[in-house]
């Protein structure tokens, strides 16, 4: 360094002495600063820079040996040289103190100007020597740094990374780049930069490697200097424009090869120094050298990469067994192997390349309906017929490229077989969006990786099979163990479709059972996408998929439904649900077609033979369900039938165990001992009649057995309210002969000892009981099945609470039913009308809420017309209930298949007799009555039902009632289109009666 740069600072109390000293110094070339005291001097220091510090020893205040010490303390002062000035006598002790205290030197005032500027000199050679050993060993220390720290790594980018930045912290350089040399391009790419704008980076970024400035530095491996006076025609706008005033450019050698170029700059610098040049030459070897290592390191860790992939893909055999997950790791895993931009996993499927599995591609767009012919025309084809990898420069300039959007941007392209055992289960596709970018090790490597993903997509399908046919193990078994647990015909049917919609991989499906009387079809039970707008409906005979599968008896698969003119598509308009394929097959019972079962959409993929033939045997199970359903139904209701006709006869009944013990009791005999049917269950028999075990009975009873035949017996009982019974015991037997039982039955014939001891009065009473017996038979038939099944369904635990205070209201209308009965029984003995005034609107509400269930159930709409201010009759309000009661019934019953029920009440005069009559029109959309039976129709027992459903006394005992009244019953019919009875009651009451 010269002294024309050098800046001294000059600490002297003295104004003169200093003055002197400035002069000298001045005129020697030197800034000079002026300090009069050490307090000065370093609050001077802490904004100024020195080179030099002329130090007088005797200052006022904090002397020059203070001073020092304080300067050597301070950082920013600690390395400034220190020249005592002292003009009093100094001793040898004080100048070793002084250089204690760190000063370089000491001088005796007065002196000399040439010894000043001597010493000053000698000072300031010998610091700029210090600084340039120093920032030589801090240059070779920084090589040193630069070698281990682009050394200690073998990954390239943070070998750039790590030899950028310090470089430039070494050369105190703003600006740096390095370039790489794309050798099969000609250009050069650069990868790391600092300092420079994005519009620079991008004039230099891609550069040729022909142009003038890379020529000279990468072709020809000769550094590049560039400062205010070069003129280069691409670099030099751009330099300027970024403010740059020198560049240097260093060629990163690996022997005689340019691997890049290292470049830096500095906007503060005039030229690039000789000593610069050479630390940037030194560097860009070291650079060079750990390129070369990073990528040698590279390239080998990545054919270990490949490999390692490839047994990767041998793992995954013995890891995942799941088609998806496995498609999504080979392509994955591929990525590590081959460089692409998108790759295709392409399986064949029904004579057709369909993808499985895709990655890198920019759209959404899907590949969903993308289907090629093995033996088409386009390259991929050619893969599959030679088993042989096909690899293209540039697909887009084929003409048997594919042309699909996804794929236009495709260049280089390779296609590996997928092979096991010799045969291709589809192909590989690998893309890149550069041309040429693939080379023969590239296709061995995907020709290998393609021939270890086959395996495993081969197991894969395997497992897939082997799980799917589990599955439907696993449904069948789930609907025979449905079967066995239940009968209810909805919940098995429910839960098959379940089973069907999680195996099968559908939306939707549902069962339909044929109607042998129209030939229609009826959703029985449907589960999915609008499934509650279905459910029993009906499809016309024939009609839709469903109806052509039921006339063929044979399966039927439509991929899509818009492409069938049998598709129906009215239930889709209904439900909003949208059909798009449907699977259907026939359900078959006893060799006889009753029902279909569809499944619909199938979420992924199509239907195929594997599907229809899982749900052919799902629609075994579920038509083998419905018959057992059926028959369950039937047997169920024939038991409802014997229990309702076992509880609704009069006799009191035993049934009992060979033991003697009551098996089963009906009501009549548990009424007669005052307690329950089921009270009765597990009593002795002898005890329970006899009161004791005594020989008569025992000998009765095995007497009975012995014989085998039935034994008829009159007792007479204090302990049944000392009446007189007509005993019958009748032994049953099992298969083997062996005795099963024996049944009592205890008929109550007081009343008929009674009449035999009335001789007087018997024609008579004899006729009233007949009519009697005929309303009991009558009207304890329906009053026994109300009870019956009430109390069946209070006792169920199935049922809500709800619903049982209903069933507890029918129960309590019931009872007041046998009091119309007992009513009845009264009015055979002649016992006289209890007179009322009587609202017939009133009776009507009454009589319907009892008979509101039975209409739904038999699917009968009721419509009730009242009159308004209609007057009040003289009657018994609850024998005109039974009238009403008995003709609503028969209205009902008439329409087995539902129908219209309008009951009206009105005033006026009658046209077939004299007067006002308050009218009642009971008017049903029924069978009708015919022309022949009209004469008829009030003549006791006389009746149109079969056999067991009917007496014949319900109209004969009605019309007795309304003309016990002063009325009459009209009647109107029409066979096919229903009847109209009319009940005329005179308006006795001109006003109605609060």
């Amino acid at each position: 360094m010269g002294n024309e740069r050098a800046r001294i600072l000059v600490v002297e109390d003295s104004i003169d002495t200093n003055q002197y000293v400035q002069d000298v110094l001045d005129r020697d070339g030197y800034e000079v600063l002026a300090a009069f005291s050490g307090e000065e001097a370093l609050e001077m220091l802490r904004t100024e820079t020195a080179d030099l510090i002329l130090l007088d020893v005797n200052l006022p205040g904090m002397d020059g040996h203070q001073v020092c010490r304080r300067l050597r303390e301070e950082e920013s002062t600690r390395s400034i040289p220190i020249v005592f000035l002292s003009g009093a006598y100094v001793g040898t002790e004080d100048v070793a103190r002084g250089l204690d205290l760190g000063g370089d030197d000491y001088l005796l005032k007065p002196v000399m100007p040439q010894i000043l500027l001597a010493r000053v000199r000698a000072v300031l050679r010998s610091r700029e020597a210090e600084r340039a050993l120093a920032r030589r060993n801090r240059e070779l220390a920084a090589l040193n740094a630069i070698a281990a720290s682009v050394g200690q790594s073998l990954h390239l980018e943070t070998v750039l990374e790590q030899a950028l930045e310090r470089t430039l912290e070494m050369l105190d350089f703003e600006v740096g780049g390095i370039c790489l040399a794309d050798e099969d391009h000609g250009k050069s790419v650069l990868h790391k930069y600092r300092g420079v704008s994005s519009q620079f980076v991008a004039a230099v970024r891609g550069t040729h490697a022909t142009d003038g400035l890379w020529k000279r530095a990468m072709v020809n491996g000769q550094p590049v200097f560039l400062d205010n006076r070069s003129h280069h025609p691409v670099m030099t706008p751009a330099l300027r424009q970024e403010g740059l005033k020198a560049m240097g450019c260093i060629p990163l050698k690996s022997g005689q090869r340019v691997l890049g170029l290292l470049a830096v700059a500095s906007r503060q610098y005039e030229t690039v120094s000789q000593r610069d040049r050479e630390i940037l030459v030194a560097i860009g070897h070291q650079i060079g050298m750990a390129i070369e290592n990073a990528r040698l390191y590279e390239e080998e860790q990545r054919r270990r990469r490949q490999a390692d992939t490839l047994r990767e893909v041998s793992r995954i055999l013995s890891t995942t067994l799941n088609l998806d997950e496995l498609l999504r790791l080979v392509l994955d895993e591929l990525a590590n192997v081959l460089r692409y931009d998108s790759a295709m996993v392409m399986l064949i499927e029904e004579g057709y390349l369909r993808v499985a599995s895709a990655h890198g591609f920019a759209t959404e767009e899907s590949f969903e309906g993308l289907a090629i012919p093995v033996g088409g025309e386009f390259l991929v084809c050619d893969v599959i017929e030679h088993r042989e990898p096909v690899v293209i420069a540039d697909a887009q300039q084929s003409e048997r490229w594919l042309p699909h959007p996804q794929l236009a941007s495709a260049r280089a392209w390779i296609g590996a077989p997928l092979i096991v055992k010799g045969e291709a289960i589809g192909v590989l596709s690998i893309a890149s969006c550069q041309p040429d970018e693939y080379d023969g090790e590239d296709v061995q490597m995907a020709f290998a990786f393609a021939n270890q993903a086959a395996v495993a997509i081969h197991n894969a399908h395997l497992f897939a099979e082997t799980q799917r046919r589990i599955q439907e193990l696993a449904l069948l078994n789930a609907a025979g163990r449905a079967m066995a647990s239940t009968l209810e015909l909805e919940d098995l049917l429910l839960v098959i479709m379940r089973q069907a919609i999680e195996v099968l991989g559908v939306e939707a499906v549902s069962i339909l059972l044929l109607d042998t009387a129209s030939g229609d079809l009826i959703f029985k039970a449907a589960l999915g996408g609008g499934a509650d707008n279905l459910k029993g409906r009906r499809l016309p005979q024939g009609m839709g998929i469903a109806g052509w599968v039921a006339q063929q008896n044979a399966p039927l698969i439509v991929p899509d439904v818009g492409q069938d003119m049998r598709f129906y598509p009215d239930f889709d308009l209904d439900s909003g649900f949208i059909t798009r394929s449907i699977l259907a097959v026939p359900l078959i019972a006893r060799d006889r077609v009753i029902g279909v079962m569809e499944v619909l959409n199938k979420r992924e993929g199509r239907f195929g033979a594997d599907d229809r033939q899982l749900t052919e045997s799902l629609a075994a199970s579920a038509a083998a369900a419905i018959e057992n359903a059926r028959l369950y139904t039937e047997v169920a209701q024939a038991k409802r039938e014997w229990e309702t006709t076992f509880n609704a006869i009069t006799d009191g009944i035993l049934i009992l165990s060979p033991d003697l013990h009551v098996v089963r009791a009906n009501r009549a005999m548990a009424e007669f001992l005052k307690t329950t049917p089921q009270a009765l269950v597990g009593q002795d028999c002898c005890r329970l009649l006899w009161c004791c075990h005594d020989l008569e009975a025992q000998t009765l009873a095995e007497r009975t057995a012995w014989e085998g035949k039935l034994r008829l017996d009159e007792v007479h009982e204090p302990r049944l309210g000392n009446r007189t019974f007509l005993r019958s015991i009748y032994p049953f037997w099992g298969a083997q002969d062996e005795l099963m039982g024996m049944v009592i039955v205890l008929k109550d014939i007081t009343a008929q000892k009674d009449l035999q001891a009335q001789l007087v009065q018997s024609a008579r009473l004899a006729g009233i009981g007949e009519l009697a017996a005929g309303v009991a038979h009558e009207l304890s038939n329906p009053l026994t099945s109300i009870l019956g099944f009430a109390d069946l369904l209070i006792q169920s635990e199935d049922i809500p609470q709800s619903h049982k205070e209903d069933v507890a209201i029918i129960m309590e209308e019931s009872c007041r039913a046998q009091e119309i009965v007992q009513g009845l029984l009264d009015f055979a003995r002649q016992s006289p009308l209890q007179i009322a005034p009587v609202d017939l609107n009133r009776v009507v509400r009454e009589v319907l809420r009892l008979l509101q269930r039975q209409a739904e159930l038999a699917g009968v709409v009721v419509e009730m017309r009242y009159a308004t201010d209609l007057p009040w009759v003289m009657g018994d309000a609850r024998q005109l209930k039974q009238v009403l009661f008995n003709l609503i019934v028969n209205a009902i019953q008439s329409m087995p298949n539902g129908g219209m029920l309008t009951i009206s009440t009105s005033y006026g005069p009658a046209t077939t007799r004299q007067g006002k009559f308050v009218r009642v029109r009971v008017r049903d959309t029924g069978v009708g009555i015919m022309p022949e039976h009209r004469q008829r129709l009030f003549q006791p027992f006389f009746t149109t039902k079969p056999e067991g459903k009917g007496t014949g006394l319900g109209l004969s005992i009605s019309l007795g009632i309304v003309e016990n009244h002063g009325g009459t019953i009209e009647v109107e019919s029409e066979p096919g289109r229903g009847s109209c009875f009319t009940v005329l009651l005179p308006a006795r009451l001109p006003e109605r009666v609060d």
